[in-house]
C-alpha cells in the first residue's frame, strides 16, 4: 500500500472513531477477492456518536438506516 493510502486509511478511522488496525482490517478485505464485507459491519464499529450521526446523514438524504 502507499503512504498516501496508508494516511487515507487512518484518517478517515479517526474520523469514524475506529480502531486503525480494524481500519487497515476492513479495507484490505474489501480489496481482496471480491469479497466486501456486509454493509452492516462498518456500523457495528462506529461509535455510538458517529452512528448516530450517520443515521442522520442517510435519513436527511431519503436513505433508512436499519439497525
Amino acid at each position: 500500500m502507499s503512504t498516501n493510502l496508508l494516511d487515507s486509511i487512518a484518517d478517515n478511522a479517526i474520523r469514524a472513531g475506529i480502531p486503525i488496525k480494524t481500519a487497515l482490517g476492513l479495507a484490505a478485505k474489501e480489496s481482496t477477492l471480491g469479497n466486501p464485507t456486509d454493509d452492516r459491519s462498518m456500523r457495528t464499529l462506529l461509535s455510538k456518536k458517529h452512528a448516530e450521526d450517520l443515521k442522520n446523514k442517510l435519513e436527511a438524504y431519503g436513505i433508512s438506516y436499519k439497525d
